[in-house]
């Protein structure tokens, strides 16, 4: 139900600038683990196609009448048929369903590295996810059943009892729904929260050009599907990972009246081609694909592009901060398989693009250890980033903490 390419999150590198992408590395020998505390809120909102921010369920909204009566039990729709020789099936209605949801992402990223020589530095982050989705079921609408049964209901008894039968349904209109969708071969709509390590990823920062005042540096990483992928049979859950990727950046930075700096950063991702499972929908207006359309299809993840801005000014010598503005385009999903199914439906949505804006601040000791005045270095750092505009991205805010140190 919430599907969202969210690994963007974890692909920032240890020695940074508050979790962007910087041209340092590490003297030969040295070793700075970074641990980074992330909180990611508003994902139970998302930008649309057209970018108006709605609610990340409101493509699950069902007005229950007629013909979408008919698909949640057999009996219904044969009362649907009959109902509409009397002109009267597209007037019935047991109401509406809403599915409200509140999920929230927490992480952490354990992500050392190492230098190799004074230009070049290695490492790898490995991230672990916890995810908490709060989901409800909420009724509304009109129940048309008696109007009808005071037009009809007498004629037979078998109409009378298929009238009644529409009345228990609307009683209790979750549980039917949740009858429908265990049917369907879904897993019950509930509440969920779970912890899961997410897509592990190793680099290398090479740092090819230096001089006085700008510095130029490329940073390749491998991204290894070890994340929890989506689950086509869960309709509350979130993909916090399952990709195979290779990408880079590349970072220059120009430094200017000794204290500013101006960042600018380019990266690219593009997937590998993997196979999933997908419930491959028969038409645009079928939200829940039964289980006779599952299928485990060829994943062709859009590639990715991103562009950041980044002037930052060191105040004093233990303390720097600075804003951003970050770019991103990711192209549509590609999907096929081996059935006679509509794999281009797979692909509704899947590209995207997103205006963030943000700003970070660090703490540093390291002037003071070079300068004997402090006993050991380490950086402590805060960043927030917020997704200002976007297409087919949820409406995040993400907030990073992180402590950096060197042995």
């Amino acid at each position: 139900m919430i599907k969202y390419f969210i690994t963007f999150i974890l692909l920032f590198s240890s020695i940074s600038h508050g979790g962007l992408e910087s041209t340092s590395t590490l003297p030969k020998g040295v070793v700075s683990p970074e641990i980074s505390f992330g909180i990611i809120n508003g994902l139970s909102e998302k930008f649309n196609s057209n970018g108006d921010v709605i609610d990340v369920t409101s493509d699950f909204h069902i007005n229950l009448m007629g013909e979408q009566i008919a698909k949640l039990d057999a009996r219904a729709g044969e009362l649907v048929s009959f109902l509409n020789t009397f002109n009267l099936g597209s007037q019935l209605s047991l109401g509406t369903i809403d599915f409200k949801a509140n999920p929230t992402i927490s992480y952490t990223i354990i992500n050392p590295a190492y230098g190799i020589k004074e230009n070049l530095a290695v490492g790898f982050g490995f991230p672990i996810i916890h995810f908490k989705n709060e989901m409800e079921i909420v009724t509304g609408g009109t129940n048309s059943i008696s109007s009808i049964q005071s037009h009809i209901g007498g004629l037979n008894p078998e109409v009378q009892s298929g009238l009644q039968q529409m009345a228990n349904m609307a009683a209790n209109l979750p549980l039917t729904v949740q009858s429908a969708i265990i049917a369907k071969g879904y897993k019950p709509i509930s509440s969920m929260e779970y912890s899961s390590i997410g897509d592990f990823q190793v680099y290398a920062r090479w740092r090819f050009y230096e001089s006085q005042d700008f510095k130029v540096a490329l940073r390749p990483y491998l991204l290894f599907p070890t994340g929890r992928g989506d689950d086509p049979d869960d309709l509350a859950d979130y993909a916090v990972g399952g990709y195979s990727a290779l990408g880079t950046y590349l970072t220059s930075e120009y430094t200017f009246l000794n204290r500013f700096v101006l960042s600018f950063i380019l990266q690219y991702q593009v997937h590998i081609p993997d196979r999933v499972d997908k419930r491959v929908p028969a038409s645009v207006d079928d939200i829940l694909p039964g289980i006779e359309q599952k299928e485990n299809v060829q994943r062709f993840t859009g590639s990715l592009y991103d562009v950041v801005i980044a002037p930052r000014y060191k105040f004093s010598r233990w303390f720097s901060g600075g804003v951003f503005y970050d770019f991103s385009v990711k192209d549509p999903d590609t999907y096929s398989g081996n059935k006679n199914f509509n794999y281009g439906l797979l692909s509704r949505d899947s590209g995207n693009e997103s205006h963030k804006i943000g700003a970070y601040m660090e703490f540093s000791t390291t002037d003071f250890y070079f300068s004997k005045e402090f006993p050991f270095p380490f950086i402590i750092g805060y960043s927030i980033t917020d997704m200002v505009n976007a297409k087919n991205n949820p409406n995040i805010t993400n907030h990073v903490f992180n402590l950096r140190m060197f042995f």
